[in-house]
């Protein structure tokens, strides 16, 4: 006997697949999380809801790695909070030649991540 997905499975991964996938203001797709974490999809984006509503959408690079995470907020933090009109920011991963995360410096948005992050701003 071969088993496989039936009719009922099949529908519900492709539920699953299109209940979690989101997209951007410049369509790129964007995969739902509930946490986020510094190994994702390589080179894709996921995007995760905070408890108090706010929005991060996290970046990786070809080897999975986070690249920069944006959000939709300052999360409270002062510095952050002044940065842009609601305090939205990113966050750029910086790397040792190990792989150990060295840093994650925040910085004002480029008009361009701007642009292709518009519907969470």
């Amino acid at each position: 006997m071969v088993s496989g997905f039936g009719r009922s499975a099949s529908s519900k991964a492709t539920w699953n697949v299109r209940r979690n996938t989101l997209t951007n203001a410049a369509g790129q797709t964007i995969i739902k999380v509930n946490k986020s974490d510094i190994k994702g999809p390589r080179n894709g984006i996921t995007q995760k809801t905070n408890s108090k509503g706010g929005i991060d959408r996290n970046y990786y690079g070809p080897d999975g790695r986070q690249t920069k995470q944006i959000s939709n907020n300052g999360h409270g933090h002062k510095v952050e909070e002044m940065v842009g009109k609601h305090g939205e920011h990113a966050h750029d991963y910086i790397f040792d030649s190990d792989g150990h995360l060295l840093e994650r410096p925040s910085r004002e948005l480029t008009e361009q991540e701007r642009k292709e992050n518009n519907d969470i701003i």
